[in-house]
C-alpha cells in the first residue's frame, strides 16, 4: 500500500486501498494502524482536511474497527 505524508502533529503517513476498503495510519510515534471498511469518501475527506488529527478523532478513530499493524 503507497503511504503518503501529511502534514500532522499526530499523523504522519497515510495509506488506502479501495478494494478492501482499509485505512492505514502511522502515527508521529512510529506506531500504525489499519482501521476496517473505511468508505473511500472518508479517506479523501482525511486527505482534504485542515487539521488531519483533528479528522481522525472525529470520523475515524472511534468509529471503525482497528488493528495495530506495527
Amino acid at each position: 500500500m503507497d503511504m503518503a505524508d501529511v502534514f500532522s502533529s499526530h499523523l504522519k503517513k497515510v495509506g488506502y486501498n479501495p478494494f478492501h476498503q482499509i485505512l492505514r495510519i502511522e502515527f508521529q510515534d512510529q506506531s500504525i494502524y489499519d482501521y476496517e471498511e473505511v468508505p473511500e469518501y472518508v479517506y479523501k475527506g482525511l486527505m482534504t482536511a485542515a487539521s488531519h488529527g483533528k479528522y481522525h478523532a472525529a470520523f475515524i478513530k472511534d468509529h471503525y474497527r482497528y488493528r495495530r499493524v506495527w
